[in-house]
């Protein structure tokens, strides 16, 4: 990883190259790979100097998948991100989209992405935080490598957090989601979130 001459664009890139997926594809890939095809990926962003907490990019990965019963499937994913890391306002955006292709049979694709929006209260209100928060994933029913294992996925999300002590916090969310197309689900939940000083 590095920096590229550019003035104030500010661009940085990055490349890897190392284990891909597991035999049980939701682990890291340093559980090991489940074959000698090796993954790589490549990105590259900017930080402009000129937009405080200005954050841009785009990165590719590649690997090759051999799961039991199924051919080869060859997986590439595109991923694109903007964030703007302020306070006020905090806005956060990704976007994911795979592609999966079994050589010599199905293919399919997943998309996934989600924004999110967040203000810090101004004065006496300065350790509350709002935010609002939406997700979706879109998995093709025909994926060779993930369609069929219920993971569609959309939510809308409203938030607040409580930074009541500089090492402490607390939040709540309001989460109306609905998980594999099975209906829509309300729930709420509560965080605190704290650091351990002195270990």
């Amino acid at each position: 990883e590095g920096n590229l001459p550019s003035g104030d664009l500010g661009l940085h890139y990055r490349a890897g190259f190392g284990n891909g997926r597991h035999a049980n594809i939701a682990r890291a890939g340093d559980a090991g790979d489940i074959n000698g095809d090796k993954a790589w990926m490549v990105q590259i962003g900017a930080k402009p100097r000129n937009v405080q907490g200005l954050d841009i990019g785009a990165g590719l990965y590649s690997d090759e998948i051999t799961l039991p019963g199924i051919p080869t499937i060859e997986e590439t994913t595109l991923s694109l991100h903007a964030a703007l890391t302020r306070e006020r306002p905090e806005v956060i955006v990704e976007y994911f989209h795979s592609e999966h292709d079994a050589v010599g049979g199905a293919s399919g694709e997943v998309d996934a992405w989600y924004a999110q929006f967040a203000y810090r209260l101004k004065g006496d209100r300065s350790a509350w935080k709002p935010y609002a928060r939406i997700e979706k994933t879109d998995v093709d029913d025909l994926d060779p490598l993930l369609g069929g294992s219920g993971l569609d996925y959309d939510a809308s999300v409203l938030g607040l957090r409580w930074d009541f002590n500089a090492y402490a916090a607390l939040k709540g969310e309001y989460r109306n989601e609905e998980f594999a197309n099975a209906g829509r689900e309300n729930n709420f939940r509560l965080q605190l979130s704290f650091v351990l000083t002195g270990l």
